[in-house]
Parts: C-alpha cells; sequence; structure tokens
C-alpha cells in the first residue's frame, strides 16, 4: 500500500493571519502602557497637591518657598501648583487650598487615546500654624 501524500497550501497562512492581527495587539500593548503612564501622572499630581497642602498647613515658609519644594517632591516636573487660603482668616483652623496641574504626556505618540488630557487635582486643608505670609498665587515646576 501506498501513503498518500498530503498536498496542503496552507504554508503561508499563519504569517498572513499573523500579521493581520499584530497592528490589533501592539495598539492595545501600547494602549495599556499609555493607561498605566497616564496613572503614574495623575498620582504624581495628587501626590503634589497633597505634599504642597501639607507643605501649606504647617507654615513651612513663603509661597515660593512651598511651590518650590512642592516641585522638588514630585519625581515628574512641568506642573502648575496654585495656593490659596480659602477662609478669611490666616489663623489656625482656616482653610488653605492646593491646585496641581499639568497637561498628560503621551508615552506612546502615535495613540491619540489620551492627547489633550489636563490632569488636576485640589486638596483642601486646614490651618494647624498661623500663616507669617499670604498665599495667594501660583507657580511652575
Amino acid at each position: 500500500m501506498r501513503k498518500r501524500l498530503r498536498c496542503t497550501d496552507d504554508h503561508g497562512a499563519s504569517l498572513v493571519e499573523f500579521a493581520l492581527v499584530m497592528p490589533l495587539l501592539l495598539i492595545l500593548i501600547f494602549g495599556m502602557v499609555d493607561a498605566g503612564w497616564a496613572f503614574f501622572q495623575n498620582l504624581e499630581v495628587r501626590h503634589g497637591a497633597r505634599e504642597g497642602a501639607r507643605l501649606a498647613v504647617v507654615n513651612y515658609g513663603d509661597e515660593a518657598a512651598i511651590i518650590a519644594e512642592t516641585c522638588a517632591r514630585m519625581s515628574d516636573p512641568g506642573a502648575v501648583v496654585q495656593i490659596s487660603v480659602t477662609s478669611d482668616s490666616p489663623d489656625i483652623g482656616g482653610k488653605v487650598t492646593v491646585t496641581v496641574t499639568r497637561n498628560h504626556n503621551a508615552l506612546v505618540a502615535f495613540l491619540p487615546f489620551f492627547d489633550g488630557i489636563t490632569l488636576t487635582s485640589t486638596v483642601e486643608m486646614r490651618l494647624e500654624q498661623k500663616l507669617s505670609a499670604a498665599y495667594s498665587g501660583a507657580g511652575g515646576c
């Protein structure tokens, strides 16, 4: 008995299937990387607002010193820090609001999913020390 040879014409089919699926996989992988980067930058903005508010309520110094220290404690520069006293009194028990804003910088430039996102965090805390200076301005990192 002769063994019958099997003749198939699908030698390049897997390569064609991979070529069709690969762009979708790359978009998915790069999208997850960019989403993770956006999440990290959002955490940095929240951390900066919290640190700035903490520095302001313990009367770390004047406004420029607080903004400089807030920027130094953030690992990713490029943010705008705004400090304002939200109550009428700069005494203990008053409120200080710190807002940190920054634009999202995409890691993967060809994906338009996260373009133009502005990350903002606002923190309001109670004053623990009497303010030695008035806070009502903004500065950039």
